[in-house]
C-alpha cells in the first residue's frame, strides 16, 4: 500500500473517531473539546495536499476526504462558538452544569479549599519521551479554564513548546533531571507553576 493511501485510510479513521468525540462534547458527555486529535487531523491533511504524483483513486479519494473534513471543521467551529456565546439550547445545558456545579459546592468545601483540591502535579524529565503526561498536564489547564468559562482553546503544540523549554531551563539552572509542574486556580486565572523535583 502507498504512503498516501495509508495516510487517506488514517484520516478516515481519526476523522470518524472525530465526529463521535464531538458530538459527546457538544452534549456535554465530554466537558473538553477534542483539540489534539483535531490537531492532529488538520496536520494530516495538510500532508495529504500537499502530496503529489496520486493516482486516479488516490486523487479521487483525498479529494473526497479534504472536502468532508473541512466542512465538519468548519461546522463543529460555528458549533462551539455557539455552545459558548449564546446559544439558548447551550445557556440552558451551562445553567444544568451550573446548578450541579452549586449543589457540589453546599457539600461544606470552601472556594479555598476547591482550589487547594484542584492543583494537579505532574513530574517531567524529558518532554520527548513523555508526552502522555504533557497531555494530563494540558487537559488539566483545559479544564480549568472551561470551569472558569474560557472560551478560546490553547494550541497543543504550543502548550507542549512552552513545557518543553521550561523544563530545559529549570534542568539547566537548577541541575536536575525531574521538574514538576502544578495547575491550580489562584484570583480566578489558571496558573501553572514550575519547580526542580527529585
Amino acid at each position: 500500500m502507498s504512503a498516501a493511501m495509508d495516510l487517506i485510510l488514517k484520516i478516515e479513521t481519526n476523522f470518524a473517531r472525530l465526529r463521535k468525540e464531538y458530538t459527546l462534547f457538544l452534549n456535554d458527555v465530554n466537558t473538553l473539546e477534542p483539540y489534539e486529535l483535531r490537531n492532529t487531523l488538520e496536520a494530516d491533511l495538510k500532508r495529504l495536499r500537499n502530496m503529489s504524483n496520486l493516482r486516479t483513486e488516490e486523487n479521487f479519494r483525498s479529494q473526497n476526504i479534504i472536502a468532508k473534513v473541512n466542512s465538519h471543521l468548519q461546522l463543529w467551529k460555528r458549533q462551539v462558538e455557539r455552545k459558548y456565546s449564546g446559544d439558548p439550547v447551550a445557556a440552558a445545558r451551562m445553567a444544568r452544569m451550573k446548578a450541579k456545579k452549586q449543589m457540589a459546592d453546599k457539600e461544606g468545601k470552601t472556594k479555598e479549599k476547591r482550589k487547594d483540591t484542584s492543583k494537579k502535579r505532574v513530574v517531567i524529565s524529558d518532554v520527548g519521551n513523555q508526552r502522555e503526561r504533557v497531555v494530563e498536564l494540558y487537559d488539566e489547564y483545559m479544564r480549568l479554564n472551561l470551569q472558569l468559562g474560557a472560551r478560546k482553546m490553547a494550541n497543543f503544540a504550543k502548550f507542549q513548546s512552552f513545557i518543553q523549554q521550561q523544563t530545559q531551563k529549570i534542568q539547566s539552572s537548577k541541575k536536575v533531571d525531574n521538574v514538576a509542574y502544578e495547575v491550580s486556580v489562584q484570583d480566578e486565572k489558571v496558573v501553572i507553576r514550575s519547580r526542580s523535583a527529585k
